[in-house]
């Protein structure tokens, strides 16, 4: 992990975590076979970090998750955001191409960190943390939490612009922030108009599922907090 080598050797096994020891021959780093993976520093066996995803599918508390694990439940709670933040890594290196599909969705922040200057209403607002989402027609995804309110086009050229090839057509929204986006990227741009669900036989049905998918994965959160 050092310095990239493969002239490694075995240098032991770790029977308590059933992991292989590894020494590099050039720099004399050892390191186990799980470095810089999910299960990396950890001593429980990886049945207990399968345990944890499925409690994570299974939308249990951190409570259930510490009891069917055997773990603390602050273990537990660091543990998600592990296991979350990987996937989030592994979804966000796909790039898309041909036909992309763009859109954003809000989800509320926690009644505890929620600003109550700001008046509470429907569509967008500063309470809410806005996900900005795109899929291809080869279900190739990219989902990023962007900002709170509304998405702005700086946000949207950081997210997308090293992630859409060049010579697709995009299929988004009239909102205000994608005319310079459109420039930028120099892309086909199908725009659907306001109050109208399609236009010239595109939708933004594909991206609205993704939606869902994570609405309904957070649902039972009741919110995300901001920390």
């Amino acid at each position: 992990p050092r310095c990239s080598s493969k002239n490694i050797k075995k240098v032991g096994y770790n029977h308590q975590c059933h992991k292989q020891g590894y020494q590099c021959k050039e720099c004399s780093r050892k390191f186990f076979s799980t470095c810089n993976t999910l299960t990396h520093a950890t001593k429980k066996p990886i049945g207990c970090w399968i345990t944890a995803i499925e409690c994570i599918l299974n939308h249990d508390t951190l409570s259930q998750m510490a009891e069917k694990c055997g773990i603390h439940k602050t273990t537990a709670f660091y543990w998600r955001h592990k296991i979350l933040d990987r996937i989030k890594d592994l979804v966000n290196t796909d790039i898309l191409s041909d036909v992309v599909y763009l859109d954003e969705t809000l989800v509320p922040i926690t009644f505890e960190e929620k600003d109550k200057s700001i008046p509470e209403k429907r569509g967008i607002s500063e309470n809410k943390i806005n996900i900005a989402c795109a899929i291809d027609i080869h279900n190739h995804i990219r989902c990023i939490v962007s900002e709170r309110g509304r998405i702005t086009t700086a946000s949207l050229i950081e997210i997308y612009k090293s992630h859409i090839m060049s010579h697709t057509t995009i299929v988004s929204d009239s909102l205000r922030s994608y005319h310079e986006f459109m420039r930028v990227m120099k892309a086909e741009w199908i725009k659907i108009p306001s109050k109208k669900t399609e236009c010239n036989g595109y939708s933004l049905e594909r991206v609205n599922e993704l939606h869902s998918c994570i609405k309904h994965f957070l649902y039972n959160y009741r919110g995300v907090g901001l920390k």
